[in-house]
C-alpha cells in the first residue's frame, strides 16, 4: 500500500508532534516525530512518503498536488485541536479529490471529546500511541479488505455500519519500535535554537511521562519505556546516515536514573559522537550524572521551572526546591551545559504579584535562555482540572491579561 506520512499545511509554524500541540515561537520546527516513530512499523510491508508541508512551507493545492502524484492509497495525518480548523478543510479537499483515500489521524485532538462528530466523519482511524505496533495489524486487515476482527490497544476504528471501537487509555511498561526511517523526512530542513549542527533530528526514548504535573499533557498518558539496547541501536542507525545532532523527545529525559547511566555509557562504548540535548527535571540530575550526560555529548538542558511560588508549584503538582536549581544550575555551568528554563504565567491562582516573582526569579538564575509560556489548557479533564471548554478559554484569558498587566510595570 502507497501511505503518506502528512504533516499538512498551515497559516502558522505548528508544531503538533508529541501530543502537546503549540505554535512555533521563534522559526524552530522539530521533526514530527509521531510519524517518524510509525514509519518504523510500516516501511518494511508499504512504500512510503513523507510530506511535511510545515517545514516544506508548501501551500494547500501544492501539498495536494505531492499526494496525488505519489498515488496515495492511505494518509497518516498529524493534527491537532490548535490547527484543525484549518486541518478539517485541507482534509475535506483531499477527500473530494481521493474520495477512496484511507485516512487515519493522530494528535491531541483525539485524546478528548472536541469536535468529535466532524473528525469522526472524515477519518477511518485515529491513533492514541503512535508507538503502537496495532497500526500495521490493522492496515494489514485493511488490505485484505476482511472486517477488524478485534479491538487494537492504542487505536480506534470506524467500523463498516459506522459506529467507532476503541478507545484511549494510558500506556505502562516498556515497549520496543522498530528502527525509524528519518532519512524519509527532510532533516537537513528542521531547526532548534539549541542545536548546532545539521542534520538533526528526534529521539524518544520512552512515552508519556512518570510525573503528573496538572498544567502537562504527558502525565495523563501514562509512561512507558524503551530497553537501552532498543535506543542504540536506533542511534547507531542515524550515525550511518550522517546524523550530527540529536534532540531526545522525551519529556522527561533520564529518568529512571540507572537506564540514563546505562545509556550514556553505551553511547560512549559505541563512540556515538552526537551532540545532543534533551528536557528534564531539576530533581532527575546530580552532579555525577550532569558529567556523564556531559562525556556522551549533551550540551544543552531544558528544565522546567514553572514558577517562583511554592504554593502554585504544589498545586500544579510540581514542588521545585529554588536552592536547588541553583546548585544544578551551578554545575551546568562549570561542565559548560547550555541551560534553558521554561516558565509558566496565568497558572490557576497566580496573582500579578506572584507573576513578577517568577520573573524576577528567571532573572536572578544563571540561566543561558529562557523560555515564557502562558497557561493552556490540554485535552483529557485532569490538566489543570478543566471540566469544560467555557473553563478553558477563561483560564487562557486570565493567563494573557496577567502577563500584560505584569510587563506595563
Amino acid at each position: 500500500m502507497k501511505i503518506v506520512l502528512l504533516n499538512p499545511p498551515g497559516k502558522k509554524l505548528y508544531l503538533r508532534d508529541n501530543y502537546c500541540a503549540k505554535v512555533s515561537k521563534t522559526g524552530y520546527i522539530n521533526p514530527p516525530v509521531d510519524l517518524i516513530v510509525i514509519s518504523g512499523w510500516l516501511w518494511n510491508k508499504h512504500k512510503l512518503k513523507a510530506v511535511d508541508a510545515i517545514v516544506q512551507r508548501l501551500s494547500p493545492p501544492k501539498t495536494m498536488s505531492e499526494i496525488l502524484a505519489f498515488k496515495s492509497q492511505a494518509a497518516i495525518v498529524l493534527t491537532s485541536r490548535l490547527s484543525w480548523p484549518e486541518d478539517v478543510i485541507f482534509l475535506r479537499q483531499l477527500k473530494n479529490e481521493l474520495p477512496d483515500l484511507l485516512l487515519i489521524g493522530c494528535g491531541d485532538l483525539f485524546l478528548a471529546n472536541w469536535s468529535k462528530e466532524e473528525w469522526q466523519s472524515i477519518f477511518e482511524a485515529v491513533i492514541f500511541d503512535y508507538t503502537t505496533p496495532n497500526l500495521a495489524r490493522f492496515l494489514d486487515e485493511f488490505e485484505k479488505r476482511v472486517e477488524h476482527s478485534f479491538t487494537y490497544e492504542g487505536i480506534a476504528f470506524k467500523k463498516d455500519n459506522g459506529s467507532w471501537v476503541g478507545k484511549w487509555q494510558a500506556a505502562s511498561g516498556e515497549y520496543r519500535i522498530p528502527i525509524s526511517q528519518h532519512e524519509l523526512f527532510p532533516l537537513r530542513l528542521y531547526r532548534h535554537p539549541f542545536l548546532r549542527r545539521l542534520p538533526y533530528t528526534v529521539v524518544v526514548s520512552d512515552f508519556g511521562c512518570p510525573y503528573r504535573c496538572s498544567f502537562c499533557l504527558s502525565g495523563v498518558l501514562g509512561y512507558k519505556f524503551r530497553p537501552v539496547s532498543d535506543v542504540i541501536e536506533e542511534l547507531l542507525y542515524l550515525k550511518s546516515l550522517g546524523v550530527k545532532e540529536i534532540f531526545f523527545g522525551d519529556q522527561c529525559y533520564g529518568v529512571p536514573r540507572e537506564r540514563n547511566e546505562e545509556m550514556m555509557k553505551t553511547m560512549l562504548v559505541n563512540n556515538l559522537k552526537f551532540g545532543w540535548g534533551c528536557y528534564t527535571r531539576i530533581d532527575a540530575v546530580d552532579k555525577e550524572l550532569l558529567s556523564l550526560m556531559k562525556r556522551a555529548g549533551c550540551h544543552t538542558i531544558v528544565f522546567g521551572l514553572e514558577s517562583a511560588t511554592p504554593e502554585i508549584c504544589r498545586q500544579i503538582h510540581k514542588a521545585i526546591d529554588v536552592d536547588r536549581a541553583k546548585e544544578a544550575l551551578s554545575w551546568c555551568q562549570k561542565l559548560k551545559i547550555q541551560t534553558v528554563a521554561t516558565f509558566i504565567f496565568g497558572l490557576p491562582g497566580e496573582s500579578k504579584k506572584e507573576c513578577l516573582k517568577t520573573m524576577e526569579l528567571a532573572m536572578t538564575l544563571n540561566l543561558d535562555y529562557a523560555s515564557f509560556n502562558l497557561a493552556t489548557p490540554r485535552p483529557l479533564k485532569r490538566a489543570l482540572g478543566i471540566k469544560s471548554i467555557t473553563q478553558a478559554l477563561i483560564i487562557a484569558q486570565n493567563a494573557l491579561e496577567l502577563l500584560r498587566e505584569s510587563f506595563k510595570k
